[in-house]
């Protein structure tokens, strides 16, 4: 399973749902104090939402879908239906909506190439569903794609994938995938949400999947599974092992979860990634044109992409279809120089010299602009060096007072470290684990003051000690960051 497999080609399987619809003027208002996050009221808008048992532990979850206003779809995977309706009934008092249900086969499309082509063929309102399923995209269809490869055995995969295991019934929520994938902090009033917010605003769940990443030729088992050659082993880790990059009991090093891009932006970007790529191959100029209109497909605001799909179309002469995209361009980014450069362009290749040369006056315009920002940015950079000198003054005003203040003196090595000066910079941070051994943000600061003075071992060993500290806590990024130090000084 790689990458192309189930973001670009894809291919549909098929599982048997509970289909309901959710109408009545209450629908709304009860769904939303319900949900784990907050419920559109906006047509064909959705999100995948969690129902919580009052002790914060994990009931079912389901995609819930505005079909109009106080109607929405709502769809429950065939083994959750039970708890659903139970736990729907359960707050259901006196709201005004009613509750209907069929049971029947959905189809999961997924891949660009394949929704593409299903799209065509469907009529997206009516007969599918765009949605985000266990944080993999999909466009959910109620008939049987005749045009597409079945691949039966990528529900499992991507589930997995994403961290979903069989075993969530009664689990803390604070400790699923989807704490991340199904849940909005902002978000209160919904049974479970007092032991949800606790968990959360203090050191997290004491346990969370997390993936084992070997790279040998061992055996699949334990469930695992193969990702662009590499092999993956799901388990629940406790907090002071999620540290990405963390040996684990000789199965293999820590991989945080997400593996795969888990948001539109994020998906985009790395099609982007890729048709770069391809683009710097001699031949791959429509592996990269292919992969740019995937990425405008998940996020049709990525500039970037416009760009570089506007220059390979206009290698291939296709004029009229570049000047199109970058008039897309500039309505995102007014004050875009190379979008009015390239109109100019484009404008003069198909003969039309009056529309380019106003293109090209405007390129002009939009760079005396620019150069303009850029010199506001020099005053913000001298406001900046400004305002360092006076956090400074007031940090040596609090030592004064107080030699001991510990957040003075861990302020005050963070600047003597950005004026290059290691020596003091060490003393402060030395003094500050004095004060309080488990600051793990003082073992990272040190650590790399010590590599800026060549003292690799001391690094290494402050590292280490750092990384067991900043887990214990519950200091995620600082141990991250100290586990990613340690695995490039041991490569």
């Amino acid at each position: 399973m790689n990458f192309n497999d189930i973001f670009f080609i894809g291919g549909y399987f098929e599982r048997s749902m509970g289909v309901y619809t959710i109408e009545g003027p209450d629908a709304y208002s009860y769904l939303n104090r319900q949900t784990t996050q907050w419920v559109s009221d906006k047509p064909q808008l959705g999100s995948m939402q969690v129902l919580l048992n009052p002790d914060g532990r994990y009931c079912c979850r389901f995609y819930l879908h505005c079909t109009s206003q106080d109607k929405y779809t709502v769809l429950v995977g065939s083994e959750e239906i039970s708890a659903f309706e139970e736990r729907i009934e359960r707050f259901h008092i006196s709201e005004d909506f009613t509750l209907n249900k069929k049971n029947q086969s959905c189809f999961f499309v997924f891949g660009f190439k394949a929704i593409n082509e299903i799209k065509k063929n469907y009529d997206q309102e009516s007969k599918s569903i765009q949605a985000r399923w266990d944080g993999h995209p999909f466009l959910i269809v109620f008939e049987k794609p005749k045009t597409l490869q079945e691949k039966p055995n990528y529900r499992g995969s991507l589930e997995k994938i994403h961290g979903i295991t069989e075993q969530l019934e009664g689990r803390l929520f604070n400790e699923t995938r989807f704490y991340e994938l199904a849940f909005d902090p902002t978000k209160g009033c919904f049974p479970g949400q007092e032991t949800v917010g606790k968990l959360g605003t203090r050191r997290g769940a004491a346990k969370y999947p997390v993936l084992l990443k070997n790279n040998d030729e061992i055996s699949n088992n334990e469930n695992g599974f193969w990702y662009e050659k590499s092999y993956f082993i799901p388990v629940l880790a406790r907090r002071q092992d999620r540290v990405e990059g963390k040996k684990y009991n000789d199965r293999g090093k820590v991989k945080l979860f997400p593996l795969v891009p888990e948001n539109d932006n994020c998906l985009a970007e790395e099609f982007y990634e890729r048709a770069l790529k391809k683009y710097q191959k001699i031949g791959e100029e429509q592996s990269s044109e292919d992969y740019l209109r995937a990425a405008l497909s998940f996020d049709s605001q990525l500039s970037d992409a416009y760009e570089m799909l506007g220059v390979i179309l206009s290698h291939k002469g296709k004029y009229q279809e570049a000047i199109d995209l970058m008039d897309e361009l500039v309505k995102l980014e007014p004050d875009s120089v190379m979008a009015h450069t390239n109109l100019s362009l484009y404008y003069m290749k198909l003969g039309k010299i009056e529309e380019a040369e106003k293109e090209k006056e405007l390129a002009t315009f939009k760079r005396f602009e620019q150069l303009g920002r850029e010199n506001d940015l020099e005053d913000e950079k001298k406001k900046q060096e400004e305002e360092k000198v006076r956090r400074k003054e007031m940090f040596q005003q609090v030592l004064e007072i107080d030699e001991d203040d510990l957040v003075a003196n861990f302020g005050m090595a963070e600047i003597l470290f950005e004026e290059e000066n290691f020596k003091e910079s060490e003393e402060r941070l030395s003094k500050v684990l004095q004060l309080n051994p488990k600051h793990s943000v003082s073992y990272l600061l040190l650590a790399k003051v010590y590599l800026k003075t060549q003292e690799k071992s001391l690094a290494l060993k402050l590292l280490t000690d750092g990384v067991i500290v900043a887990a214990e806590n519950g200091d995620f990024q600082p141990a991250n960051e100290m586990q990613n130090l340690i695995n490039q000084l041991t490569l």
